[in-house]
């Protein structure tokens, strides 16, 4: 039966399949993925038992995940259509062929196997989407509980990695169970131990992260800071790169701030690039954006203000540059652009942070030493256009008795990079973003709520300013302490304790990836020894003239 075409049931999996997943992202329901991916399964089962063609696989698999891409993301072309396409069509394609090299596996080794490297292969596609230069982890199945944070605190062991794995082994067991109930041979004895299993890795988690919920409560807090987060509410279309000009958008900050600080407040956050006017690195501290904050610190006993700015970096001659260096306007000299995070206070030198998980196609071009050609089509939301440069280790801010990890924007949907500020001796989590690109859609809710996961990751308390929406307080549990909703101008004031004890994620990261990487390889080795070694056979067996 070679060469078979897919079924219109299979269509049916695809496409539905794809609709009960994305139910993890818009609304935001955990239960969809697992039951999205049981259909899944079963069309993986499918194609690889009747041999259907290679390119009726793929069209099969890119239906079904331009789907999922689609209805989980499509709010992105509140910034920029072109960008929302780009992005669904390139990570369709990446998620399909994972599937078929699951789906070619299932094949040649068997169903046993191949349910094993699902799971191996979709933890290393994660994994993949962490680390690479086309970074996109927006995606992982992890995330999908990110509104149901009370069933997941077990992440502070494996991160959303974890969360990944949960969601295909559940949906592999529900597909196990069901393929019992619909077979000719029926043996409810059988069917009441499937049942059993699924039940257990379904709930037993559930009740260890209760468990955990409860024991993260009982645990020494640290010492205590008063933080305050401003939200601007500056329109990023209208007013923040043409209809105010920068010193008119700190000028509103600042009276946020005179109202909000008190004489105890000890550090407050300020939205990413709230500093609009390019700022050279060599003369911030005479800055004119910048001497309103270090009026504001010495007026209240060296208050530490952590600020979003556009900064820039000369190169001096014979130094080296970076392969993101711009040629200056004489061109004979060269400079970097960056997405940075300030530290301002009433007496030491600024401090900067430069982002360093950049937005693909607005803020880098992925491998920009081969692909230079192609940095004309940045997409312009303002600001700087082009790859921003970027640092190698993440800094942290010192603060009363602790330090801040400055998280900026898109960086806060990074667990692992997100836990190197803590080893590098965060205490307190800090992002600071503007979503208003997208306007009132899911994608801010969506990006508010990954910092959650990275609250429960690290066992710190998070403070969040977003320039329109949402800013809070989360605690080291996920639970939100104060939230400023979605186009409201206003500010936030709590104390919050710093913690020093060190999560196993913390310690060990993304080890999940690591794992599915190596048994995906190894795996896939196996199928690909086993095809050979058929081919050869089958070779030897045709009768020589």
């Amino acid at each position: 039966m070679k060469g078979m075409r897919s079924t219109r049931a299979e269509w049916v999996l695809s496409l539905a399949g794809g609709i009960i997943i994305s139910l993890g992202w818009t609304p935001g329901w955990g239960v969809g993925p697992m039951v999205g991916w049981a259909l899944w399964v079963e069309l993986l089962r499918r194609l690889a038992s009747r041999g259907v063609r290679f390119w009726h696989v793929i069209a099969c698999f890119y239906a079904g995940a331009l789907v999922w891409n689609a209805l989980s993301v499509w709010w992105i072309q509140g910034a920029t259509v072109g960008g929302m396409l780009g992005a669904v069509f390139t990570l369709s394609a990446v998620m399909t062929f994972a599937l078929w090299g699951a789906e070619a596996v299932w094949r040649r080794l068997g169903g046993r196997l191949g349910r094993i490297f699902l799971v191996s292969v979709w933890l290393w596609f994660d994994y993949f989407f962490h680390n690479s230069e086309i970074a996109w982890p927006w995606l992982s199945l992890g995330n999908a509980f990110s509104r149901q944070v009370w069933a997941v605190q077990w992440y502070e062991w494996t991160g959303i990695l974890g969360g990944t794995a949960w969601v295909l082994i559940v949906a592999e067991l529900l597909h196990w169970f069901a393929l019992g109930c619909v077979g000719k041979r029926k043996n409810r004895r059988v069917q009441v131990k499937r049942g059993v299993v699924l039940a257990g890795v379904l709930v037993l988690p559930v009740v260890v992260s209760l468990v955990l919920l409860n024991v993260d409560e009982g645990r020494p807090e640290g010492g205590e800071v008063e933080v305050v987060v401003v939200q601007p509410n500056i329109d990023p279309y209208v007013e923040k790169f043409s209809g105010m000009t920068a010193m008119e958008q700190v000028w509103r900050i600042d009276s946020l701030l005179r109202v909000a600080v008190t004489p105890k407040t000890g550090v407050a956050l300020v939205p990413e690039t709230a500093l609009t006017d390019n700022i050279w690195e060599h003369e911030i501290d005479s800055d004119e954006q910048v001497a309103p904050f270090r009026d504001l610190s010495k007026e209240n006993g060296g208050l530490v203000i952590v600020v979003g700015a556009s900064t820039l970096k000369r190169y001096g001659r014979g130094e080296q540059k970076s392969k993101t260096a711009r040629r200056g306007w004489q061109g004979d000299w060269w400079y970097d652009a960056y997405n940075s995070a300030l530290r301002i206070d009433s007496g030491r030198a600024v401090e900067i942070y430069h982002k360093s998980k950049l937005v693909v196609g607005v803020e880098m071009l992925p491998y920009p030493d081969k692909l230079a050609f192609l940095s004309e089509l940045s997409i312009d939301l303002g600001g700087m256009v082009g790859s921003l440069g970027t640092q190698s280790t993440r800094s942290v801010f010192s603060i009363g008795g602790g330090g801040l990890a400055p998280i900026v924007c898109y960086e806060s949907v990074f667990g692992e990079y997100v836990a190197e500020y803590v080893q590098r001796g965060a205490t307190l989590l800090g992002v600071i973003t503007n979503d208003g690109w997208w306007g009132d859609t899911p994608g801010y809710r969506q990006h508010y709520s990954y910092s959650r996961l990275r609250a429960i990751e690290t066992r710190r308390y998070l403070a969040r300013a977003a320039n329109t929406g949402i800013s809070g307080f989360i605690d080291p549990r996920g639970k939100d302490l104060a939230t400023l909703g979605w186009d409201e101008r206003g500010w936030l004031r709590a104390t919050l304790h710093q913690r020093t004890d060190v999560t196993f994620y913390v310690r060990y990261g993304d080890y999940l990836g690591r794992i599915g990487s190596f048994i995906s390889i190894l795996l896939a080795l196996v199928a690909v020894a086993n095809w050979g070694m058929r081919h050869f056979v089958a070779k030897k067996a045709i009768p020589s003239r």
